[in-house]
């Protein structure tokens, strides 16, 4: 077996180590992943990259198209296998254990002059967002203001005009894919609240202006409409436990190949919404539109759309 280095990155706490040959040697493609690169330590998810010929799923599988990127995703309750396709047609398939926490990513030997680094998407997100899940982690895109350390998030309700759903969680808009991780709640001592981070590929040209990679959860707001007054002066009423985590759910990305995804995902916005204030107000004007790109395919990534 060859030499081989261990490179890495995190978001929410989750860590990637990957390991790839020792003479394949790449930057980051964008800032936002430079950004997140760490040296793993203890890694929740081991990677391990070949450059071999990639094999793709052995059983039936699902085709989907985002960002001109053609992959199919199959699985077992025991695996998972992504088979990803470009010019040369199969160029880097990825065969994973059910939970995210270690598998392969083979690459063609022809493909890697073309490829900016071995989980180039959609790998990188579809690897990173199931693990996410599986910790306890909820996937949204909202707007979100950040101060002092402290972040309210602004969603967008089927109320509202014109708002379809959002397809998967490969979204190219003026919103931020975020991820909302509570913590652990105890009685006494210890890190409290729900921390909000950006991903790793959030570009900062999306948002109109860069947002902190990490910050307290501090309110959640649902945009009921829209009207001429300023956000000072809007109506704002609270929600109840159940309606704040309905309400939540509805804007929740989940993993449509995970049949264990809703329960999960369920618990964790009750975590959520016992320790953060979510309300309801009427939308004021804004400077910038809060609109998303619906160009993209649905159910990208394999990840369904919130309910419109």
């Amino acid at each position: 077996m060859g030499r081989t280095k261990l490179r890495g990155v995190e978001c929410a706490g989750v860590e990637l180590a990957i390991e790839v040959p020792s003479n394949w040697n790449w930057d980051w493609a964008d800032a936002p992943w430079a950004g997140s690169s760490v040296l793993p330590h203890e890694p929740d998810v081991f990677i391990g990259v070949r450059v071999t010929a990639p094999e793709g799923p052995e059983r039936e599988s699902v085709r989907y198209t985002a960002r001109g990127v053609h992959f199919e995703v199959g699985s077992t309750r025991e695996d998972w296998v992504v088979a990803v396709y470009g010019p040369r047609g199969l160029e880097r398939s990825a065969r994973f254990d059910a939970d995210f926490r270690q598998g392969e990513i083979r690459v063609a030997p022809d493909a890697i002059r073309d490829l900016a680094h071995p989980l180039a998407h959609p790998l990188d997100e579809l690897i990173l967002f199931h693990r996410l899940v599986r910790e306890g982690c909820l996937v949204v895109d909202a707007r979100m203001r950040a101060e002092s350390g402290e972040a309210q998030l602004f969603f967008d309700t089927p109320q509202t005009p014109n708002t379809p759903s959002i397809p998967g969680f490969a979204v190219r808009s003026r919103g931020s894919t975020l991820v909302l991780r509570p913590a652990v709640e105890r009685s006494t001592g210890g890190e409290t609240g729900v921390w909000v981070y950006t991903a790793p590929w959030q570009s900062a040209g999306e948002g109109p202006a860069p947002l902190p990679s990490r910050s307290r959860l501090a309110e959640i707001h649902l945009l009921a409409g829209e009207d001429d007054s300023d956000l000072p002066s809007c109506h704002s009423r609270e929600l109840s436990p159940r309606a704040a985590s309905n309400e939540l759910l509805r804007h929740v990305h989940a993993p449509m190949h995970d049949g264990d995804a809703l329960a999960r995902l369920a618990e964790v916005v009750e975590r959520v919404v016992r320790q953060v204030r979510v309300s309801r107000l009427d939308a004021p004007a804004m400077s910038e539109s809060f609109v998303l790109d619906w160009d993209a395919p649905g159910a990208a990534l394999g990840f369904s759309a919130p309910a419109a």
